[in-house]
């Protein structure tokens, strides 16, 4: 009975990111991670530190792993892109330690947390997914 319970709270998970998909034009191709679902709470709680998507989605931390994807995208971006994302996630924790939020009004400032044009390294991510996966159907095939 639980674990029923628990596929229809999952269900309900991807129906609401489904449905941000749709909303902001979010290819079906961009691999999103698990731990950073788009719902309504979560686009606030980027707002109120002022992060895009990408700035907490894929953190710095996973460049070092058993998975180099991360860590290859990262090296791709160019520099202004790395500043300005440093400056945003040093300006959100800055935040968090003084107990401080952005008001409303400063809200969607840069820009929506989850407009897939300001997404500079999932699409990145996404095709060296889709690349890999390419070769390990071809390996597959051919062997």
């Amino acid at each position: 009975q639980l674990t029923k319970f628990k596929r229809f709270l999952k269900g309900l998970v991807y129906k609401e990111e489904a449905r941000y998909r749709r909303q902001y034009n979010i290819p079906d191709w961009y691999v999103l991670p698990a731990h950073a679902r788009m719902t309504p709470a979560f686009e606030k709680k980027l707002n109120k530190y002022g992060l895009l998507y990408d700035d907490w989605a894929w953190p710095d931390k996973n460049t070092q792993g058993i998975d180099k994807t991360i860590k290859h995208a990262f090296d791709q971006l160019p520099l202004h892109i790395k500043e300005m994302r440093q400056r945003r996630v040093d300006r959100s924790s800055d935040l968090k330690w003084k107990h401080v939020e952005i008001p409303e009004s400063m809200y969607n400032h840069q820009g929506r947390p989850f407009d897939p044009n300001l997404m500079y390294i999932t699409p990145i991510i996404s095709k060296m997914k889709m690349e890999q996966q390419i070769n390990r159907d071809m390996v597959y095939k051919y062997e």
